[in-house]
C-alpha cells in the first residue's frame, strides 16, 4: 500500500528563509487611528480592536475616546500621544494593555508624510517622527503569529510553471500565436489610451484578459474531466501547498518578532528612489517557514512535472529568467547582490500576471514594453507611460531595511531531506 501511494502522490516538507523583507498583507489598511506609534522607541502596536476598546472601557475613558475620534480638532494627536495625556504617563506601559495589542513591532521609516512637522532624520534605522502613514499588516494566525498563505505559494508556482511551459522551444509556434493576437489588441488599446475611450478601452481590457486565460487553458487546463469547467481541468489541482508556519529556533525568546513596519519604496531604472507614504508591516530577513508541499503525480504528468524537485527546479528557472530581464535595465547591481541565495520572488515583487505571461510570450524582452505600458495605462490613469521605455513598469518594488535599500520578496524555497 506504501508503495501504490508512493507511486501516485509525493509529499514533502519544504522551508522557506525570508532573504529580503516579505509583504503578504492583510487586505485592510490601517490608518493612523487603528495602532498605537511610539516614536520615541520607533515600535507601532497593532491592536485588537475588542481587546482595545475593553481596556478603554476598563479605564472608564471609552466616551472620551469615542469623542476625540469624532473631533476633527483631534487628526493631530496620535492615539499613543492621545492616551498619554488623558491617563497620565503610566498608561502608555505595554505591560498594562494586556490582551488589547496582539503585537509590538519595530519601525524602519525615513519619512513620516505628517505635513504639520518638519522633516528629520534616523536614528538606528527606526523612525523617530510624530506620526507614520497607512500601515498594511501582515497575515497572521488566530494567535497572532505571522504565516505565509499556501494559496501564495501556489500563486508563485503557477505563475513559475506558466513562463517554463511558454517559453519551451517545442511551443515557439503558438507564441507568435498569442503574440500576433496581442499585436492586434495593441493599436487598438493604445487608440482607446490616447483618446480616453473609457468603454473601448474596457473592450480592449477584456480582450487581453480572453488572450491570457487562453494561454492559461491551453497550457494547464488539460485534464479533459468536464469540457464546461476549466477549474476542474486544471493539471494544477494536482499541486496542493499548506500554508507556511513559523519556524522558531531553540534559542528564540517566546515573544521574538518577526516582521518589521517598512516603508514602500519605487526605484526606478537610474537607480534614483521615491519614498511612498505607504507603510508595509513585512516579514523580516532570516525568518523561516515549514511548508508541506504535495504532488499528485498522474495529474502533474499531464503538465510534464513528475516530482518536487522538477518543481523546485521550474520555480529557480522562473525566478533566473525575471532577473535577467530586470539586471540589464536597472542600474544599481547592488540590488540583486542583496538578494542573496534567493531562488524565488514571494509577495510584493512577483509581478501581475499580464506582465509576466507577456514578457514570457515576447521574442525579447523590449519587446513587451510597449504591451505592458499601454495595460498599465488602461489600469491607472495617472501612470507616467513615457518613462517606460526600457522596461514596463519602469520601478521595482523596494524598502529600506536596516539603512539598505533592497528589493522587496527575496525567499530561499528549499526541501527538507
Amino acid at each position: 500500500m506504501a508503495n501504490e501511494n508512493t507511486a501516485f502522490l509525493e509529499h514533502k516538507t519544504m522551508t522557506i528563509e525570508v532573504v529580503t523583507p516579505v509583504c503578504i498583507a492583510d487586505s485592510n489598511k490601517l490608518n493612523t487611528r487603528e495602532y498605537l506609534y511610539d516614536k520615541n522607541h520607533g515600535k507601532v502596536y497593532l491592536l485588537q480592536p475588542v481587546e482595545w476598546f475593553k481596556y478603554l472601557y476598563r479605564k472608564r475613558v471609552l466616551d472620551q475616546y469615542e469623542r476625540y475620534l469624532m473631533d476633527p480638532r483631534s487628526q493631530d494627536i496620535p492615539p499613543y500621544e492621545w492616551l498619554k495625556n488623558t491617563l497620565g504617563p503610566q498608561a502608555v506601559a505595554p505591560h498594562q494593555w494586556g490582551k488589547a495589542v496582539k503585537a509590538c513591532v519595530d519601525v524602519y521609516a525615513r519619512h513620516s508624510f505628517d505635513r504639520s512637522q518638519p522633516s528629520g532624520g534616523r536614528q538606528n534605522g527606526r523612525g523617530r517622527k510624530k506620526n507614520i502613514n497607512d500601515i498594511l499588516p501582515a497575515i497572521r494566525l488566530v494567535d497572532g503569529t505571522v504565516y505565509i498563505p499556501g494559496s501564495s505559494i501556489k500563486g508563485m508556482m503557477r505563475t513559475a510553471i506558466l513562463i517554463h511551459l511558454i517559453r519551451r522551444q517545442e511551443w515557439a509556434g503558438r507564441r507568435r500565436f498569442y503574440w500576433q493576437q496581442i499585436q492586434k489588441n495593441l493599436a487598438a488599446l493604445k487608440k482607446a489610451n490616447q483618446t480616453k475611450n473609457r468603454s473601448e478601452v474596457k473592450a480592449c481590457t477584456r480582450k487581453w484578459n480572453y488572450i491570457i486565460k487562453d494561454v492559461e487553458r491551453e497550457l494547464l487546463c488539460i485534464l479533459n474531466m468536464d469540457k464546461k469547467n476549466d477549474a476542474i481541468n486544471d493539471a494544477l489541482r494536482g499541486l496542493r501547498c499548506g500554508d507556511a508556519i513559523l519556524v522558531k529556533s531553540p534559542q528564540e525568546e517566546a515573544n521574538a518578532v518577526h516582521t518589521a513596519i517598512v516603508q514602500k519604496i519605487d526605484i526606478r531604472e537610474d537607480s534614483e528612489v521615491n519614498y511612498v507614504p505607504l507603510f508595509l508591516e513585512s516579514i523580516i530577513p532570516g525568518t523561516r517557514f515549514r511548508f508541506s508541499l504535495t504532488l499528485e503525480k498522474k495529474m502533474m504528468n499531464q503538465i510534464g512535472i513528475s516530482s518536487a524537485d522538477q518543481l523546485l527546479g521550474i520555480v529557480e528557472e522562473a525566478y533566473r529568467f525575471l532577473n535577467h530581464v530586470l539586471q540589464p535595465v536597472f542600474s544599481n547591481r547592488k540590488l540583486f547582490s542583496s538578494l542573496g541565495e534567493s531562488n524565488a520572488y514571494l509577495g510584493r515583487n512577483n509581478g501581475f500576471l499580464h506582465k509576466t505571461v507577456v514578457l514570457a510570450l515576447a521574442e525579447k524582452p523590449k519587446d513587451a514594453v510597449p504591451v505592458v505600458r499601454e495595460i498599465l495605462c488602461a489600469q491607472f490613469r495617472d501612470h507616467k507611460a513615457g518613462l517606460d521605455k526600457q522596461i514596463a513598469p519602469h520601478m521595482l518594488k523596494g524598502t529600506e531595511y536596516e539603512g539598505v535599500v533592497q528589493l522587496m520578496g527575496g525567499v530561499k524555497i528549499s526541501s527538507v531531506h
